[in-house]
């Protein structure tokens, strides 16, 4: 409002005066309405954009369990049908020559390593364990068979906290699969009494060992003896790295041997 007051020659002041209403409107971009608007449309595009992230995850989730179910249905039935044929042939050819059962005998053993091995893939890819408490379970089922079959006894910890704490695909499978060599080597060629086996948190890591009270490592390459040139610490020590891990092998108190998996999920 805009007031004025004035006088006449006379000097004499009007004592009413004069004002005038004087209404400035805002620009567009500063109106309520425009405002209100534009919380709405980032609303708009967050929920957008969650609800885009939740359908790929969805929809990877269903990719991954129709890779699992097809390998499983297809692959899985081939190599049962095929490790049946063998072990079929293999008993009748016992009665022939010699090199002929051999021969099967191998066929036979190798359809079953790879019935394992598609079964460890089928187990990682498949989005319902992908938590640790479904990883600790499957570990412990493994080694239990393998240290039943070794005579050794088995100490299996696994830290509870970790139960709901999801990982990746990459992350589950190589967890496993460095888990697997390290029990397999322990059993095959530490000659020893007892296994031990934990998966716990510490800090920000999750730690993973498996320690064995045999014979130890041979020289200072961290090979169990008589394991063949260590293509497994090898290929141990690549899958701890494409997770962004370490590993680390020793003989604590200066026996047996101690795999030591190190990594952030």
């Amino acid at each position: 409002t805009f007031h004025v007051l004035g006088r006449n020659s006379m000097g004499i002041w009007d004592p009413v005066g004069a004002s005038v209403l004087v209404v400035i409107t805002p620009p567009w971009w500063g109106t309520w309405w425009f405002r209100a608007l534009l919380v709405l449309v980032v609303a708009g595009v967050l929920y957008a954009l969650y609800r885009y992230r939740l359908a790929q995850q969805l929809r990877l989730a269903h990719v991954r369990d129709r890779i699992a179910r097809d390998l499983h249905d297809e692959i899985g039935s081939t190599l049962s049908s095929v490790a049946l044929h063998s072990e079929v042939a293999l008993r009748e050819g016992a009665k022939g020559a010699n090199g002929h059962a051999e021969t099967l005998a191998r066929i036979s053993a190798s359809t079953s390593e790879m019935m394992e091995s598609m079964n460890d893939i089928v187990w990682a890819v498949n989005s319902r364990n992908d938590d640790l408490l479904q990883v600790s379970r499957r570990m412990k089922a493994f080694a239990a068979r393998i240290s039943e079959a070794a005579d050794m006894r088995l100490d299996f910890r696994f830290d509870e906290r970790l139960s709901e704490r999801p990982l990746s695909m990459v992350q589950r499978k190589n967890l496993y699969l460095i888990f697997k060599e390290a029990v397999n080597n322990a059993a095959k060629y530490s000659g020893g009494a007892s296994l031990k086996v934990s998966l716990e948190r510490q800090q920000a890591d999750f730690v993973l060992q498996v320690e064995d009270d045999g014979m130890g490592m041979e020289g200072s390459n961290g090979v169990h003896a008589r394991s063949g040139g260590g293509n497994g610490l090898l290929n141990m020590s690549a899958r701890a790295e494409e997770i962004g891990g370490t590993l680390h092998v020793d003989n604590p108190n200066g026996q047996g041997t101690r795999v030591i998996l190190r990594f952030r999920p």
